[in-house]
């Protein structure tokens, strides 16, 4: 794939792509005809846009030496010549020897058993292994680059006891994410282990993770949601990613089943990969985005440097979404920092080290500036603060990822307005570069096939001077029924828990759209000064005849428009939601205006505002305030209401057709 990612003049780009994919090709063309052919189960056959290198090709073509997953002896001295060079690198350090010091006095991670019945949003072990990866990434590098002896005991400490005091790793994401971990342990450090120690953990990594990889593939008939690794999410990228990083570095132990899991993971990969369409956006949300392209990037990272060759998966141009995903997380971010939180994603702040990653490999300065500007203090002394889970070994891996590019190579900014037709997502903005802009975030798209989605197409969601005034409220409660088919009864997760419309909402439902309808964008006209995107929404509401939504962006940018566009067979009503977390909501003397509001930093009397008026021409059309709760005679099953949100709702009464027009204006820092 490549060993040293570069920013190279991009006139030279396509004709080193063309000579990567002749290279590729001469490749496999010869593993297949010097090895046994590999032949994966029929069902997987459609999936297949790379071919799958047999088990002994992968066996024959790891480095017989360690460590070899990403960080190889090369890679150390690029390190330590950034740490000498770059002060972000160092800051980076700084919080990685903080977070060391703080492990060192950490006893180790308990042991939490699973209860008999549990299922699989349930893992137990999900967070005890991933605080085990923070401490694995963390004192592994400064045991690594400093030799320091004293990160080596701790950590040798934390592993034996994980080995004694944890007699399984569960399953599904569990087992794959701890699995990854120990290999990177056990690779990095593999001259300072003992003979025994190193039996011990090649071991574990078999058996705990090689062998029920190996079962579980051995026992697909078919994909179902059920099948860690088999279906196309994020599940997918981790369960897969994580097997193969620990073939890989037990390969010389046991190079039949590791060659035979990175075999059959290569191919189970191409299920998902689709995922990231042409364009590089993903539908189950940013947060799932950052989750997957995580284990993903790990995985590419090591199989190149421990073979020198992703043997093509992404290197030849068989999933081009996935060349262009880095733009995604950037697109989908407003400039509060702030992501658009469509689907089960949490709407935080977004920074994410595979950027650097993705940004050195396909070329994208952007993408690394975008990670290089993330604030220090929301990673530094992670261990301390004892704050979000996996902050610790994120600022590992940005270390382990960053090459910067030229200090004159200016990254271009993406266009205003970016739409992904294959997610059904798309953002208008008024600039790039002033965190006070308009943003405005839109959904389209179908929940068909996407455990993580939302009955949501047509939301909306509004930043402006800097807060947010139309929002998703969130994700509902992860539990069994959240995943099964009661997953839309859960008032997060139904149409009236959104920014959008209920078309009949005393039918079908109360008015929840179509599970496997789907809602397409029309066009996005550009201007400098303004933005028009229209979704149809008509297959998404059962019974209707015609539903649009248009979106505008305009006057220059800063105001926004929602205009919609209902046409039933008999007369109905519709109703119109939007959800804000503004804390002051104040209703207009006529119904037909809300003003929002934000109390002062300093001064609680004076603060942001923003006012939505009503401006199509039906004169019954008013605002209404409620909590932010299922609507009464809903069959919602969790229907108390949510802290922190107001609803503001229009009624359009019962009639054939319905026109219902709402203008945006940020009114600026008044009383």
């Amino acid at each position: 794939m490549r060993r040293r990612p570069a920013f190279p003049d991009p006139g030279a780009v396509a004709l080193v792509r063309a000579a990567k994919t002749v290279v590729m090709a001469v490749v496999l063309w010869g593993a297949a005809a010097h090895g046994a052919p590999f032949d994966v189960l029929p069902y997987l056959q459609p999936y297949l846009r790379v071919p799958v290198p047999a088990p002994r090709i992968f066996a024959e073509s790891v480095r017989p030496v360690h460590p070899r997953l990403l960080l190889t002896p090369s890679r150390q001295a690029e390190i330590k010549h950034l740490l000498m060079n770059s002060p972000v690198a160092r800051e980076w350090y700084r919080s990685v020897t903080a977070n060391a010091a703080v492990y060192d006095h950490a006893p180790p991670i308990a042991y939490v058993p699973e209860k008999p019945g549990e299922r699989a949003q349930e893992i137990p072990m999900l967070h005890p292994g991933r605080a085990l990866l923070d401490r694995i990434y963390t004192l592994g590098l400064v045991a690594v680059l400093d030799g320091d002896e004293r990160s080596m005991v701790r950590l040798r400490r934390e592993l034996m006891h994980a080995l004694e005091a944890w007699p399984d790793w569960q399953y599904g994401l569990a087992r794959y994410e701890i699995a990854a971990g120990v290999a990177v342990a056990y690779d990095w450090l593999y001259s300072r282990w003992t003979p025994d120690e190193r039996v011990r953990l090649s071991a574990a990594l078999r058996r705990l993770a090689l062998e029920p990889f190996a079962a579980e593939f051995a026992g697909f008939s078919k994909p179902t949601a059920r099948n860690a690794g088999i279906v196309r999410n994020n599940v997918n990228l981790v369960c897969n990613a994580g097997a193969s990083v620990a073939a890989l570095a037990v390969i010389d132990e046991y190079p039949e089943l590791g060659g035979r899991v990175l075999a059959d993971a290569f191919s189970l990969l191409q299920v998902a990969l689709p995922g990231f369409g042409e364009d590089g956006a993903w539908d189950e949300g940013v947060g799932y985005w950052k989750f997957g392209v995580r284990h993903l990037v790990q995985y590419l990272g090591c199989l190149d440097s421990a073979c020198g060759t992703d043997f093509g998966l992404v290197s030849t141009g068989g999933f081009p979404g996935f060349e262009r995903t880095c733009l995604f997380p950037l697109a989908m971010t407003s400039p509060i920092g702030r992501t658009f939180n469509f689907a089960d994603d949490s709407g935080g702040t977004f920074s994410s080290a595979t950027l650097l990653w993705l940004g050195a490999t396909f070329h994208s300065p952007l993408a690394v500036a975008f990670e290089e500007k993330v604030v220090t203090g929301k990673v530094r002394d992670a261990a301390v603060r004892n704050s979000t889970p996996e902050l610790a070994r994120e600022v590992v891996q940005r270390l382990l990822y960053y090459r910067p590019p030229p200090p004159d190579s200016a990254p271009p900014l993406p266009p205003l307005d970016v739409l992904y037709h294959d997610a059904g997502v798309a953002t208008l903005r008024s600039s790039w570069t002033d965190p006070r802009a308009t943003f405005v975030g839109l959904k389209a798209g179908t929940a068909a096939g996407n455990r993580h989605a939302h009955l949501d197409a047509g939301t909306v969601i509004i930043d402006a001077m800097g807060e947010r005034w139309l929002t998703e409220i969130g994700r509902g409660p992860y539990v069994t029924r959240y995943f099964n088919q009661d997953r839309y009864l859960f008032f997060q997760a139904r149409t009236e828990g959104h920014n959008t419309l209920l078309v009949a909402p005393d039918k079908n439902r109360g008015g929840n759209q179509s599970v496997s309808g789907k809602a397409t964008f029309s066009g996005l006209p550009l201007s400098a000064d303004e933005a028009v995107c229209r979704i149809d929404l008509t297959d998404v509401y059962p019974g209707s005849t015609r539903v649009v939504r248009a979106v505008r962006l305009f006057a220059e940018r800063r105001r926004v428009a929602i205009a919609d566009e209902v046409e039933v067979p008999e007369p109905d009503a519709v109703r119109w939601h939007a959800y804000t977390p503004a804390p002051i909501v104040v209703l207009g003397p006529d119904g037909r205006s809300v003003t929002l509001k934000f109390r002062g930093t300093h001064e609680p009397n004076q603060g942001k505002r923003a006012v939505l008026a009503i401006v199509s021409s039906d004169p019954t059309q008013r605002f209404i305030v409620e909590p932010a709760a299922p609507l009464p005679g809903s069959e919602a099953i969790n229907p108390e209401p949510l802290a922190g949100f107001s609803r503001l709702a229009i009624v359009s009464g019962a009639a054939r057709s319905h026109r219902i027009t709402v203008e945006f204006t940020a009114l600026g820092d008044e009383p």
